[in-house]
């Protein structure tokens, strides 16, 4: 028998059975893992979007499952099928509120990140795993608690959205809607806390709420400086230098906390509300219209995605309120099915994308006719780019030569009151279109790379490389050299052709033997892997090898490098997109890589700035989209 405080044999079995929810990270690692879960929040949900022109209304089940651990939960979700919304209704009745479920060979959809607001940031799908009732209540928590606190928030890169437990103390102000439903803009606060030179001081974030009673509102301030409360599904971004929170329509809701989080939040509400000095971490939101100017015409400055990073956004400018730059060679990743792709009225298409280089990731505001240049569409074909982003068949080219605007937006009269600053720096892509392909880097490029000599070395980047450089690694998502990196851009060359493997919520691509087409001294063979959608899996295939040729030729952005499953092969690299490459333009593709290959960011600890570096606005100019400058211009 075991002692007091020890695990018997048999407990620690059972222990050892269970993943952790934090540790599901892959579908491989579902489909391994066994877990217990509470189901919480549990119902059926009703969306729209458009397809073809027309409205289509659907339904999917959603709840929020809950681990053992309170910290730890994530979504599960079942879409209506077939228009059977009595097996909807069936899975809702099975998943109820405060049930326990053991799930097994779990499936995860394939949910971009940055839109789930759990913890854990995976999507179970709850009619293709495998789950039995557990009858005894394991001993759960009663609701989550999200890990997240609101001085975490200044540490956000991008668009996310997340859960929070804070105290609502203060309301600063209150409105209608025009249908004269109540708004408020809360101070809310959890009592983290923003380090600064001078002091330590709490954390705080305005949020502007939507009420559709006026009952509720009035529950709403009863609980004002008394209640820890639940926020869910928030959405932060970054605008340049400042961090935006607010709700999603729809999805943001809000409830009183409990949980040991709860409490503690509850003991220490007089300090926190009565905190001598407070930082407020976020802004409320603003509206940012589009522009609707030409940009090809006129010459741009030459730059790269790390002095459009939001830490580098200040230096843009100098003493002008405008300027515009231009980014070649740019992996621009094209918007998923749930991304937002309009502006606030919907009435014009606006979307944040992520834009890749050698240097670092930026995500980046793009105006409409960017995105249909992207898709290779007319400025009159809107409609089609939103049909294709519902589809998920939007296909943007992997390198693309971006104009970016910076410039100053000025403040009302009645706004600048209530700002610390003159005005704030927007960057937003203007004009877009695919790289040309006999534009290779030149030696303007060195100018750029003294500028960012001095800066951190950043792995959230697209590495160009051979394929002889790259690694797998336990602790990063590929080693290219001695750099880790998030993504890297290769050439491939395929003899055979790929053949794929269909799976429950899409399609496997599998090419084996390829080689380095920027390599040909180079007898090592790799493994191509590729998970995608059945509509899109030709993009991700080999071609038979046209005539006259032995080989197809292909760009590929690999986002993993893993040990091979073949022993004939040195890595299996899994590959986020591909874009075969005609035959005729093979040659001038491969001058292309080998020039780029030559630009690499120093991974060495960074040395100090050089006070002799020329500004990022007075680099030499590109004459034209697409073009490097030259030393003639």
């Amino acid at each position: 028998m075991a002692k007091e405080g020890e695990l018997s044999k048999a407990d620690a079995t059972e222990h050892t059975e269970e993943t952790p929810l934090k540790e599901i990270l892959t579908p491989q690692a579902a489909g391994a893992s066994e877990i217990t879960v509470k189901v919480v929040k549990a119902e059926v949900v009703q969306y729209s979007y458009e397809w073809k022109g027309k409205k289509v209304d659907t339904k999917k089940f959603v709840c929020i499952l809950l681990s053992k651990s309170a910290p730890e939960y994530c979504l599960g979700t079942a879409k209506l099928q077939n228009k059977n919304e009595k097996e909807l209704k069936e899975l809702h009745k099975k998943f109820a509120d405060n049930t326990f479920w053991k799930l097994s060979r779990i499936k995860l959809l394939d949910e971009k990140p940055q839109w789930i607001n759990t913890s854990c940031r995976i999507v179970i799908d709850l009619r293709q795993s495998m789950s039995s009732p557990v009858l005894q209540s394991p001993g759960m928590p009663n609701l989550p608690e999200p890990p997240q606190t609101i001085a975490n928030i200044l540490s956000l890169k991008q668009r996310q959205r997340f859960d929070l437990m804070a105290i609502p103390v203060e309301i600063l102000s209150q409105r209608r809607t025009s249908a004269g439903s109540p708004v408020a803009d809360v101070r809310l606060m959890d009592g983290s806390k923003k380090c600064t030179n001078a002091d330590e001081s709490m954390a705080s974030m305005p949020l502007t709420l939507f009420f559709s009673t006026e009952a509720e509102f009035t529950t709403f301030e009863g609980y004002v400086a008394k209640t820890p409360l639940l926020f869910w599904c928030l959405q932060g971004s970054r605008e340049g230098q400042n961090v935006e929170v607010h709700t999603v329509k729809g999805l943001s809701k809000w409830e009183p906390a409990a949980g040991t989080k709860c409490e503690e939040m509850k003991q220490n509400i007089p300090s926190i509300c009565n905190a001598e000095t407070i930082t407020s971490v976020a802004e409320l939101r603003t509206f940012m219209p589009g522009e609707a100017t030409d940009y090809t015409t006129c010459a741009a400055t030459l730059t790269v995605c790390r002095l459009l990073s939001n830490d580098n956004t200040n230096t843009l400018l100098g003493d002008a309120t405008e300027h515009l730059y231009q980014v070649n060679h740019v992996y621009v990743q094209p918007p998923h099915a749930n991304d937002s792709i309009h502006t606030n009225d919907g009435k014009r298409l606006w979307t944040q994308s992520s834009c890749w280089d050698t240097t670092k990731s930026v995500t980046l505001g793009f105006r409409s006719k960017a995105m249909l240049a992207l898709a290779n569409l007319q400025p009159h074909e809107e409609k089609k780019y939103e049909e294709l982003v519902k589809a998920g068949e939007i296909q943007y080219p992997i390198l693309s030569s971006l104009r970016v605007r910076v410039h100053k937006k000025s403040l009302t009269s009645s706004s600048a009151a209530n700002q610390s600053t003159d005005a704030d720096t927007f960057v937003v892509v203007v004009e877009a279109v695919p790289q040309d392909i006999q534009e290779s880097p030149n030696n303007s490029v060195a100018d750029i790379h003294a500028i960012i000599a001095s800066m951190p070395h950043a792995s959230d980047r697209i590495a160009v490389s051979p394929l002889c450089d790259l690694h797998s690694s336990p602790f990063y998502n590929i080693e290219a050299g001695d750099c880790n990196v998030d993504k890297a851009l290769v050439l491939l060359q395929s003899t055979r052709r790929s053949f794929g493997k269909l799976l429950a919520g899409g399609y496997r691509v599998i090419t084996d033997d390829v080689t380095d087409a920027t390599d040909k001294s180079s007898k090592e063979k790799f493994g191509v892997v590729a998970y995608c959608s059945i509509e899109a899996s030709p993009s991700f295939m080999f071609p038979p090898p046209p005539q006259g040729s032995t080989a197809s030729t292909a760009i590929a952005v690999l986002t993993k490098v893993l040990s091979p499953q073949k022993s004939e092969h040195k890595a299996d690299l899994y590959v986020e997109q591909m874009q075969v490459v005609p035959p005729g333009d093979v040659k001038d593709v491969v001058e292309m890589f080998q020039r780029m290959q030559q630009h690499k960011p120093s991974n060495e600890t960074p040395k100090e700035a050089a006070t002799a570096v020329t500004p990022p606005w007075e680099q030499r100019k590109c004459r034209k989209i697409c073009r490097y400058p030259t030393f003639g211009e």
